[in-house]
């Protein structure tokens, strides 16, 4: 009791690491301790927290992870800023519209 005996699908089909350390975290966390004594559970948290602690390192160590996520931030940067750049050229495109229309009503 107290241990999962095989990897849980949900776990096995996550598609990054700190979403299956999360998963495995609650599969273990949340398996029964019923039955089991004091020390037993003690034994059974360390072995769990010390999985997470290594979990947690390879997520650390794994810096591709982290250089896509700054080049991902990086180009959502430049295209809130090319958006707010054409967004001005459409301002400007629409009051000359206006002018130009205003001044042929006018003839």
């Amino acid at each position: 009791m107290g241990r999962l005996s095989t990897i849980p699908p949900a776990i096995a089909n996550t598609s990054s690491r700190a979403e299956a350390m999360k998963l495995t975290f609650e599969a273990y966390f949340s398996s029964s301790f019923w039955g089991m004594s004091p020390r037993q559970i003690a034994i059974d948290l360390m072995v769990v927290h010390a999985k997470a602690v290594q979990a947690m390192a390879a997520i650390l160590d794994h810096t591709e992870d982290s250089e896509r996520v700054n080049r991902l931030q990086a180009e959502q940067k430049a295209a809130h800023a090319e958006l707010a750049a054409s967004r001005v050229a459409i301002r400007s495109l629409e009051e000359k519209y206006e002018s130009l229309d205003g001044s042929t009503k006018n003839q």
